[in-house]
């Protein structure tokens, strides 16, 4: 073969090897990468897989009423109702109604008690059983005197005030209970459904007289107040818009075909529950820890309190104060020091206003108190400190009927 063709052939061989060997290593580096993706894959897929089952499991459970989280195990809410309306509410909600009730009575002169959830709360309520409010609205309805009384979970001074403002000038005012528990000291802020009575114009001037009530509006007026659900909330900076629509309608089909994208809210509220009692965990924190004094919020609650106190004797309506009942057959979950100065500090506001305060705080005695569930990620029983039995409810009933009276 001619040098020209030997070469040529050489050439071409060491070309078709060339190429074959470029191709196999193109080979190995794409099943590389396909192993690579698949190692990425696998930790994914594990967390999807684990991911889908606790949002089942999670769906399938009995709803949480999250805003009754602070009641434990064998403790109860009961909101008593009259004549097919309800004589004790929880906020704004149902506010209405409780008003429509008062109106079919007479609209006659009412007593206003607004509190925590001690008020509502009933430790291994029985059949037949009732809390103190249906007690002194049947005590203070045979001195012709109506009755109502309000109460949510974790509040605070702060929230009194505004719910004073917005159902001040709706009922025919008499007397205003309010219990003083040192924790509502350190909670803040205004939930949502009492934040809707700041968009009424009475309100916002009612509480533009102090500096509390202007801090209120400043810092929480702007909170959504509609009747709008999470998602609508959710869609407000689209409002108008394709993606709204879109986006609305995928919410809407979704909630209604997929379980568990309706039980979003519930995952949401899970997920907090387990990281409070985590939290609690690992700092060994329980009922008996000691709470301090929060310095801020416990002077924006005593602005409030004494503005709701000030503005209520303004008005003649006769304001009682009293220290709520706590267990004392243990030593208290509190700074005695500073729970000490706060009860003072009450003392001296209603001696200087005119309000009465009495000091409720022993009135319970130890066997009406009960146990509730670990807040901790243990089963271990822990003392309840706030809730007690229908017996402590009829003792409270009857002593502050004593002092409405007075």
């Amino acid at each position: 073969m001619p040098p020209f063709f030997e070469r040529l052939r050489a050439g071409a061989l060491s070309y078709a090897l060339f190429s074959r060997d470029k191709t196999s290593a193109k080979m190995i580096r794409k099943d590389s990468g396909y192993v690579h993706s698949l190692y990425l894959a696998i930790p994914l897929a594990v967390g999807f897989t684990l991911g889908a089952m606790l949002l089942l499991w999670i769906s399938g459970q009995t709803k949480i009423k999250f805003e009754e989280f602070a009641l434990p195990v064998g403790t109860s809410s009961y909101f008593a109702e009259y004549d097919g309306h309800k004589i004790h509410g929880t906020g704004i909600c149902d506010a209405d109604d409780c008003i429509e009730g008062w109106r079919k009575r007479g609209s006659r002169e009412a007593a206003l008690w607004m509190g925590n959830s001690q008020i509502h709360a009933v430790n291994q309520l029985k059949p037949g059983q009732e809390n103190a409010s249906p007690l002194l609205f049947r005590a203070l309805n045979k001195k012709g005197l109506d009755f109502l009384t309000f109460s949510f979970p974790n509040s605070n001074f702060q929230e009194y005030y505004v719910f004073f403002e917005y159902l001040r000038p709706r009922l025919n005012l008499k007397v205003l209970i309010l219990p003083v528990v040192f924790i509502s000291f350190r909670e803040t802020g205004i939930r949502d459904d009492i934040a809707k009575a700041l968009n009424d114009p009475d309100v916002k001037n009612s509480l533009k007289r102090t500096k509390i009530g202007e801090r209120i509006l400043k810092e929480c007026g702007s909170k959504e107040s509609s009747k709008e659900s999470p998602e609508d909330g959710e869609l407000a900076a689209l409002r108008g818009t394709i993606q709204e629509h879109s986006e609305k309608f995928l919410n809407s089909w979704l909630k209604n075909n997929m379980s568990l994208w309706e039980a979003r809210p519930q995952v949401r509220g899970w997920l907090t529950i387990s990281l409070y009692r985590l939290r609690n965990t690992v700092l060994g924190i329980d009922p008996q820890t000691k709470r301090k004094m929060i310095g801020g919020r416990y002077e924006d609650n005593m602005a409030a309190l004494k503005a709701v106190v000030d503005h209520a004797i303004t008005e003649k309506i006769k304001v009682v104060l009293y220290t709520a009942p706590i267990r004392r057959d243990v030593e208290l979950p509190y700074i005695l020091e500073e729970y000490q100065a706060c009860k003072n500090q009450v003392k001296e506001l209603a001696q200087e206003s005119g309000a009465i305060y009495a000091d409720l705080e022993s009135i319970v005695p130890g066997e009406f108190w009960g146990q509730k569930e670990s807040t901790a990620l243990n089963s271990k029983l822990e003392l309840d400190f706030f809730h007690f039995q229908a017996a402590g409810h009829s003792i409270l009933a009857e002593a502050l009927t004593k002092l409405i009276r007075q």
